[in-house]
């Protein structure tokens, strides 16, 4: 609180208390400026200093590597640098110095101290490289950690002299630019390459052309140099041959290397243009094309290629045309290509051009393509068959049997063959007499059979077409059917025999029965189909013939696809009807089981089924042996480990068995073989592929681990059971928690490489300072899931402790009292110590003082409750209890929260003695007060009524001045012109007029000089400084209640902070004041001001009784509960009126 003296406009002053803390500052203010003053170096020294240890240009550090900027080293050569330290910005040594390569520490091998300051490295021969060298200080901080600091870095290039480049080639593009390109061999040192060509002239030497895209900086690391009509160095077209001339250089060397290039052979042409068909046959094309601009007059001229295939060739080289008949210089070219193989096909043609003087293949230029479709025409030729490519069939459908059913079969013509669109084929009847043919409608046809139904059995002629939307193939294949009565027997017992290598067969028959005819000869027939027999074959048809001694044939056919076998006789003039094989024969095996499936299916079981087929081929069955086992992969019919197993079923009807104990969601191979009564054994089947269900996965989650172990959090990872654990396809985990809380993650994603994903979650929530145990089992569909994983266990972080429940208090000896209280319940950690807080008041109104004690190791605390007599209230004492805990590794306190309070009140008796010395003072204090008002209005009764009564005669000179007097208005500030002219006076109500020796002591003096101490305005008229610097020092104190305190005087420094230096010595220093600003002007009216009317203002403050100042408003931020007091020095925290 500001405390000045009171003043009145009389003249007469009395003595400021001048704030204390003012004075503090102004010492401390001048010691500063002295030491400043004290420490400082020359300019001359310090730019010295400065030069001599700069890392770089403007940039000084705490020391300098030697050689500075960036260093060259010719490989072999070793490597030497120096890193020196500056005293005049550290105190610390050499031996403080590290050298880095890059990001790696140099050995200390290669280090050496020179003195205090300098430290040498020395590399005998480092290897090629291109790297940043780093001198750095370890510098200790104040927490007892190190830190390094970079004192200087050199950028250091180990590598070699230059070298010529390699693979120089230039080419240019339809000779309207040219681009050399070349390799440059490894070097770490950065290297120029300057290229220049110069042309054929007698001043060949004086005219060198530069690369136009090299500068003066930007040639490093170059490998490519462009020329054309828009560089600033242009391409020369009408030169065949360039010299150029290749600059290599870089800090350890330069060299020039000379090459010699032959233009016009290394000028690649643009693609042909315009290329297009004129005329197409179904064997012929007529091609055109152009020759693109600039090529047109090109002194070499132009080679060209035009190549081609069929779409049935796209495996087959490109077949080239002839061109040698073409000119070199022509501008349009037409070239016809004959003997095209396949009419009705597509055909790629591209056409390439080349320089003449071009050597090898790889100048040609991008080719222009073009498709076309040859036309259509008649079939190339019938269908292929031999004499034996029919099947009989009797129809059985009269009593007389006087029809039957024919087959014909055919060889299947290549689609390449086909010449047009709507391809099939058509059988024709010819008459052997007339030479008629006449067309027959099939019952039933296919690519590679017709069948007609109810056919005469009378011999037959038939010819077989291919035909198109062109027509009818020229010939016919011819074939004959003979009569029921002539035709040949087939051959009997025909077997297909499987052997024991896949796809190889072993085909058996026997001699037909005739009489009187000989066979000449046998025909063996395979058609690829999508099934056994008796499904007809729709596939190609081929066949061999062997000779008529021959009754067993093997033949070998891809395994992965179903044949067809079947055999037919032939004599002189006759051919029998081919015969089918129907069953397939294992050597020494009976028949095999082809058609299985499955009728249920488990996680651990599989019901399969079959059904028999040739049974007329097998004898008596007994049982069947099911074999069945694990597939190595899904879709991969091998079985794992080929490893199978065996069961035994007896003959029911339906044939089924039931398989049992199988792994779930495991894809098996199944496969069954009959059993006959001799026990020989039937081959395998097929194997059938099936899958089982999915089942609870065999092992829980493996590798679990806690990791961000946190005071109310962990994450858990894992990884899945493995493939052959899983028994399906993943759908969530459960996370068991102290065998109470369980927690459920789910799988994202169903295919291998998510099902494969380690699994973690974050599990918040949890208690702090606690041991857990966690496992984990993993789950399929249908709640399949994995017995828990072992548990692990982990402990939570120290956190904040909970709250304590209770305080006890007991009175101890008279003033002590022992406070206790018990641990809380829930802990947190370990309790590192308590806090105990003591609010004390005085009274409902009075503030709230507060104390806290920490460090308690105890559950109690003797205290004394000070009882003091001299007080005339109560004094009520709160006590609160809070655990804190400490966590060491990340030091951090955790506060639990403050207790309910335990109160007590201390009570005194009597009337206290300090109490009755105040009201004694203030009762003197008023009565002093009292009698020096009456006085005071005594001797002003006396000047006005008796003294002004008495005349004054003055000598000359002194004459009191003219009055002028404010005809307007009684309420005025009697000023004008400098001088005090007081027109009426008004003293406590009364208005009276001054006697002229007072004015004469009023008038205004030209400067007025103030002695003392006085802080302000002694004329009784303050100026503006009083005010602002009256509500700058109020301060409010806060205590830890919130209440507010007594107003004192802030110090200089919570006072100024945040204020310019001009006003804080303003501020601390006021202004006397002036003959300007010291006195009113008279007739000036202050109807605006209050204050002013009828008396002479000035800013002198009231007595706290007549007028009650406003309270400051003091906004303090949030700050620690133990603070309780507004710091000086932060700006936020100044007060504000």
């Amino acid at each position: 609180m500001r405390v000045a003296a009171k003043s009145v406009c009389s003249g007469t002053s009395s003595i400021a208390i001048a704030p204390l803390t003012f004075i503090v500052a102004f010492a401390l203010t001048l010691a500063s400026s002295h030491a400043t003053s004290d420490s400082s170096v020359t300019e001359s020294d310090q730019q010295l200093v400065e030069e001599n240890f700069q890392c770089s240009t403007g940039l000084t550090t705490k020391g300098v590597t030697i050689p500075k900027g960036d260093v060259v080293v010719l490989y072999g050569n070793p490597l030497e640098m120096f890193c020196k330290l500056n005293p005049q910005e550290t105190d610390l040594t050499a031996e403080s110095l590290v050298f880095y390569n890059n990001s790696q520490r140099v050995d200390p091998e290669h280090l050496q101290i020179i003195n205090s300051t300098t430290l040498r490295l020395f590399i005998e021969k480092p290897e090629p490289s291109f790297s940043w060298y780093y001198c750095k200080l370890i510098t200790p901080l104040k927490n007892g950690t190190l830190t390094e600091d970079n004192v200087c870095l050199n950028q250091v290039s180990i590598g070699f002299k230059p070298k010529e480049v390699t693979n120089f080639t230039c080419l240019s593009y339809n000779w309207e630019s040219l681009n050399c390109t070349w390799d440059i061999s490894y070097n770490p040192v950065k290297t120029s390459y300057s290229l220049r060509y110069l042309l054929p002239s007698r001043n060949i030497e004086r005219f060198p052309y530069p690369c136009p895209d090299i500068g003066d900086n930007n040639n490093i690391d170059k490998k490519s140099c462009y020329w054309d009509k828009s560089t600033k160095v242009l391409y020369r077209l009408p030169f065949e041959i360039y010299y150029f001339r290749m600059l290599v250089s870089n800090p350890l060397g330069k060299i020039t290397q000379n090459i010699t290039f032959k233009h016009y052979a290394h000028v690649i042409p643009a693609k042909p243009v315009d290329l297009s068909f004129v005329n197409k046959t179904a064997d012929a094309v007529t091609i055109q094309w152009q020759v693109s601009y600039p090529m047109l007059t090109f002194p070499p001229g132009l080679v060209q290629r035009v190549e081609y295939r069929s779409q049935w060739d796209k495996d087959e080289p490109w077949q080239v045309a002839d061109t040698s008949h073409l000119s070199r210089k022509s501008k349009h070219y037409v070239l016809t290509i004959r003997n095209l193989k396949y009419p009705h096909s597509k055909y790629d043609i591209r056409v390439f051009m080349r320089s003449a003087d071009a050597i090898g293949n790889y100048s040609w230029s991008e080719p222009s393509t073009l498709t076309i479709t040859t036309l259509s025409t008649v079939p190339a030729a019938p269908p292929k068959l031999t004499p034996g490519c029919f099947e009989l069939v009797d129809s059985y459908n009269n009593e007389i049997y006087n029809t039957r059913d024919i087959y014909i079969y055919w060889q299947q013509l290549p689609e390449r063959m086909h010449n047009g669109d709507n391809f099939s084929y058509r059988v024709k009847q010819l008459d052997p007499d007339t030479g008629e043919e006449s067309e027959l409608f099939a019952n039933e046809t296919s690519p590679s059979f017709a069948r007609f139904r109810d056919f005469p059995r009378e011999a037959t002629h038939l010819k077989i077409y291919s035909i198109n939307s062109e027509g009818y193939s020229k010939n016919g294949s011819y074939i004959f059917i003979p009569s029921a009565i002539d035709y040949v027997p087939e051959p009997l017992a025909f077997t297909k025999m499987l052997l024991e290598q896949e796809g190889h067969f072993s085909l058996t028959w026997k001699k037909p029965q005739m009489k009187n005819v000989e066979v000449t000869g046998y025909t063996i027939y395979w058609c690829e189909n999508n099934n056994e027999r008796p499904y007809p074959c729709k596939g190609y048809l081929d066949w061999v013939d062997v000779p008529n001694d021959t009754f067993n044939y093997s033949i070998a056919v891809p395994s992965d696809t179903i044949y067809q076998f079947a055999v037919s006789a032939q004599t002189t003039s006759l051919s029998s009807n081919l015969v089918w094989a129907s069953c397939t024969i294992i050597r020494n095996q009976v028949s095999k089981i082809k058609n299985l499936w499955v009728t249920d299916v488990g996680s651990t079981y599989i019901v399969l089924n079959w059904k028999l087929e040739c049974s007329d081929r097998v004898g008596q069955i007994t049982g069947y042996l099911v074999q069945y086992c694990e597939a190595k992969e899904p879709g991969f019919p091998i079985c794992k480990d080929n490893n199978a197993t065996t069961m035994r079923v007896p003959d029911t009807e339906p044939a089924k068995g039931n398989i049992t104990g199988l792994n779930p969601y495991k894809t098996y191979l199944l496969s069954v073989a009959i059993l006959m009564t001799n026990d020989e054994k039937g081959v395998f089947s097929k194997a059938l592929v099936f899958p089982t269900l999915e089942g609870a996965p065999s092992s829980p989650p493996r590798d679990i681990s806690v990791s961000a172990v946190t005071n109310t959090s962990v994450a858990l990872t894992w990884l899945p059971p493995t493939k052959e654990q899983r028994n399906g396809i993943l759908q969530e985990y459960r996370i068991n928690i102290n065998n109470a809380t369980e927690v459920r993650v789910p799988v994202n994603g169903t295919d291998e490489l998510e099902q494969l994903q380690p699994g973690t979650v974050v599990v918040e929530d949890l208690l702090s300072f606690t041991t857990y145990k966690v496992s984990l089992k993993a789950c399929c569909a249908r709640d399949q899931c994995s017995h828990y994983s072992p548990p692990i266990s982990f402990s939570t972080l120290t956190g904040k402790p909970g709250a304590i429940d209770s305080i006890q208090r007991e009175t101890r000896n008279g003033s002590k009292v022992l406070i206790s209280w018990n641990p809380p319940a829930y802990r947190g950690g370990p309790i590192n110590y308590y806090e105990l807080m003591i609010r004390t008041s005085k009274g409902s109104n009075q503030p709230i003082n507060s104390s806290i004690i920490s460090g308690l190791n105890k559950t109690e605390k003797y205290l004394e409750e000070k009882c003091d007599e001299d007080e005339v209230s109560s004094t009520m004492y709160y006590y609160y209890v809070r655990a804190v805990n400490i966590d060491d590794d990340d030091n951090i306190s955790y506060y639990g929260n403050w207790s309910k309070a335990a109160d007590h009140s201390c009570h005194t008796k009597g009337f206290p003695k300090s109490v009755i010395i105040v009201i004694i003072t203030s009762f003197t204090i008023i009565l002093i007060g009292l009698i020096g008002y009456l006085g005071k209005r005594t001797w002003t009764w006396v000047n006005t009524k008796f003294f002004a009564s008495l005349g004054v005669k003055l000598p000359p000179g002194l004459d009191p001045p003219k009055r002028e007097a404010n005809k307007e208005s009684a309420e005025f500030c009697p000023y004008k012109h400098g001088f005090l002219v007081p027109e009426k006076m008004i003293i406590d109500g009364y208005k009276i007029d001054a006697p002229p020796d007072q004015e004469l002591l009023l008038v205004k003096k030209p400067s007025v000089e103030f002695l003392g101490d006085g802080d302000g305005d002694s004329s009784g008229c303050s100026s503006a400084h009083e005010s602002v610097s009256s509500s700058i020092t109020s301060g409010t104190h806060i205590s830890d209640s919130g209440t507010e305190a007594d107003h004192r005087a802030e110090s200089p420094d919570g006072v100024f902070i945040g204020l310019s230096p001009d006003l804080q010595r303003r501020i601390a220093e006021p202004a006397l004041p002036t003959a300007a600003t010291a006195y009113c002007k008279v007739g000036e009216s202050r109807a605006s001001d209050p204050a002013s009317r009828g008396y002479v203002s000035h800013s002198m403050p009231l007595p706290p009784a007549a007028i009650a100042p406003p309270k400051p408003v003091v906004v303090v931020p949030p700050m620690p509960t133990a603070m309780g007091y507004v710091m000086a020095g932060n700006p936020d925290m100044l007060g504000h009126v």
